[in-house]
């Protein structure tokens, strides 16, 4: 190791000034490349890779304001408010049709009153004559279709 000493510094000591300063210069630039390319260059590259995701971060946090102040412009749209007015509508359907129903149960004869109202007709129209008359309990007219409808309520007799 001596010996290479011995001879890098016999070699110096043969340079003029204007080359050691060379050589100086090129062993500045040589300790420069390394030190940039072990310690800076990696640092670098992570600088730019953070800097290029905050610029994404950025771009990301612009359409998320964007998103929100276009949400916070448009009321909340609930899911039971239509439902509510749905039945608010037919609520309203119903009671219009028992409005209906009611006005046209008041046009007919009760059917306990049927047997006076037909002997009453008979006897205004002397053409007309009463051969027999049976009657049957009175039965309202709804529990009778309700009754017709379903299969195992109608019985047959043979």
């Amino acid at each position: 190791m001596n010996a290479m000493m011995l001879t890098i510094a016999n070699k110096w000591a043969t340079l003029n000034p204007r080359e050691r300063w060379m050589v100086f210069f090129a062993g500045l630039a040589l300790v420069y490349t390394l030190v940039n390319a072990v310690l800076l260059s990696p640092v670098q590259r992570q600088q730019r890779q953070v800097k290029a995701d905050m610029t994404q971060s950025g771009t990301q946090l612009a359409d998320l304001k964007q998103q929100i102040a276009l949400l916070a412009q448009h009321p909340v749209l609930n899911a039971d408010d239509m439902n509510a007015q749905k039945i608010a509508e037919f609520k309203a359907k119903i009671q219009a049709q028992r409005t209906e129903m009611s006005a046209l149960q008041d046009t007919l004869v009760n059917p306990a009153q049927m047997p006076a109202l037909l002997k009453a007709l008979i006897e205004h129209h002397a053409s007309l004559r009463l051969i027999d008359m049976k009657t049957m309990p009175p039965e309202n007219f709804l529990t009778q279709q309700t009754s017709a409808t379903q299969p195992e309520a109608a019985t047959t007799t043979g």
